[in-house]
């Protein structure tokens, strides 16, 4: 069991650790560690040896890119303010809401989504803060170029789940369902809720992973999608409401049936068709 002096042993180690890396004195560095908000919400605390390594490893980071004309690393530390490690210790818990995958997230998006959720602690988050958040936690961020756009950087976040966090936060529609909500979205939420309010952090829900059994007829389906005409449209369609919550995931052909009952004669005899093949074959 960790003590109370244990954990100011700690914090005292990374405040002079940070301020070692930030060209700051001790007192300051400590002020940015020791609020309740970066001790570790849906995780333990991102250590300031911890961002330092992930730089070592992307040393060409900064604010605009992981390939920054200005990196945050340099020959003599850390060319960042001591405040940074508040915007990246919080973007990290934020990333921490989402279930690692091959990189897809625009890191702009992500960036948006982290700035509105903090917003009542923490502003000033850039698309840097979050690929340095991304790199300390071991998530995966490739560059990506989009023709007639420009590059752009992804990151490596389930996109149902991130979705579900982009709509609950006022970007678009609300969800519908929840089976992608994020395991820690409430006590994320929460705990950027009462630290704005009152400086302190108690009482909060667990994060824990939802408890809803796999769907058979769902893996299935949305296998269909490569299928040619309305077949294949269809199947698209349905992934990609279930993915972003505006529908739910059924369980059953009869009740993607049910659900879609007022669609045109073409789409219900395309189901029907679908039920009957996913019976014969289960």
């Amino acid at each position: 069991m960790t003590s109370i002096h244990d954990h100011d042993r700690e914090l005292q180690r990374y405040a002079r650790t940070w301020a070692q890396l930030t060209g700051s004195n001790y007192t300051t560095a400590l002020r940015h560690l020791e609020p309740p908000i970066v001790r570790g919400i849906l995780g333990d605390r991102v250590s300031p040896q911890r961002l330092r390594e992930a730089l070592e490893e992307h040393p060409d980071l900064g604010d605009d890119s992981q390939h920054a004309d200005c990196p945050y690393l340099t020959d003599h530390g850390l060319d960042v303010a001591p405040d940074v490690y508040l915007r990246v210790a919080l973007v990290a818990e934020v990333l921490r809401m989402f279930t690692p995958a091959e990189p897809s997230m625009d890191v702009i998006m992500v960036r948006l989504a982290a700035s509105r959720l903090l917003k009542p602690v923490v502003t000033g988050i850039t698309r840097g803060h979050v690929l340095w958040a991304a790199a300390a936690l071991g998530i995966r961020f490739t560059t990506f170029t989009k023709p007639d756009v420009g590059t752009t950087d992804l990151i490596g976040i389930s996109r149902p789940r991130f979705e579900y966090a982009w709509r609950s936060l006022g970007y678009g529609s609300a969800p519908d369902f929840h089976e992608h909500r994020p395991p820690g979205w409430e006590r994320l939420r929460q705990a950027v809720e009462q630290y704005a309010e009152t400086g302190q952090i108690s009482a909060l829900p667990a994060a824990h992973e939802p408890t809803r059994p796999p769907s058979r007829f769902h893996d299935w389906f949305i296998t269909q999608t490569e299928r040619a005409g309305l077949y294949g449209n269809v199947a698209k369609a349905y992934e990609r409401c279930a993915s972003d919550s505006t529908m739910p995931i059924v369980d059953t052909p009869e009740q993607l049936l049910e659900y879609l009952s007022g669609q045109d004669t073409e789409i219900i005899d395309v189901l029907r068709g679908a039920a009957a093949e996913y019976n014969a074959r289960h």
